[in-house]
């Protein structure tokens, strides 16, 4: 499950359940993560393009 949450607001504004063996860099098409938003990954993950892309968006 990926969910996106506003934290002010405190709801979720994006949520997608899916297989297990998907993997989770499929989802990334489907959400736009707002300026200044926070993400949490665990350490497998390697998507250094996608991460230098949200840095110069203000998303960390």
């Amino acid at each position: 499950m990926y969910m996106l949450i506003d934290r002010v607001a405190l709801v979720g504004k994006f949520m997608k359940i899916t297989e297990a063996e998907m993997h989770d860099k499929n989802f990334l098409k489907d959400i736009s993560v707002p300026r200044y938003s926070m993400l949490v990954f665990h350490k497998a993950y390697d998507l250094y393009r996608q991460f230098a892309e949200w840095t110069a968006d203000d998303v960390y």
